[in-house]
């Protein structure tokens, strides 16, 4: 990632309205861009800095940005623990693996994510 980029990004995400930030940041998770990686990096490193508020049921968050989640985009666990908690994820996760909704490997990797905010993985 280009640090100037990601200031620059910050800057113009910040200006959005709150309510609007989570939004247009997830968007790279739903609808990625044929360079989803890059995008969900700077969409993850942007969630985990400006830390916008996220309405909605988690479970139908969680449904909709799974699908196309790339794993090694670790802020996105990360950024959801901080607005709705661990343990309100892993419930959801386990409805989500329950109805068969989203491929178990994304859910498993939520968990491990999860995982390492209490063993200190989170970096900054």
């Amino acid at each position: 990632m280009n640090p100037q980029e990601l200031q620059h990004l910050e800057r113009l995400v910040a200006r959005l309205p709150p309510d609007d930030r989570s939004h247009v940041l997830l968007r790279a998770f739903v609808a990625p861009p044929a360079n989803a990686y890059l995008a969900q990096q700077y969409a993850g490193e942007l969630l985990e800095r400006l830390r916008p508020p996220c309405s909605g049921p988690l479970t139908d968050l969680l449904r909709s940005v799974l699908p196309k989640w790339n794993r090694s985009v670790e802020q996105l666990p990360w950024y959801l623990a901080d607005v709705f908690g661990s343990k309100a994820i892993v419930e959801s996760l386990d409805e989500i693996d329950r109805c068969d909704m989203v491929d178990r490997v994304q859910t498993t990797t939520v968990r491990y994510w999860l995982k390492g905010l209490d063993h200190g993985a989170r970096r900054g």
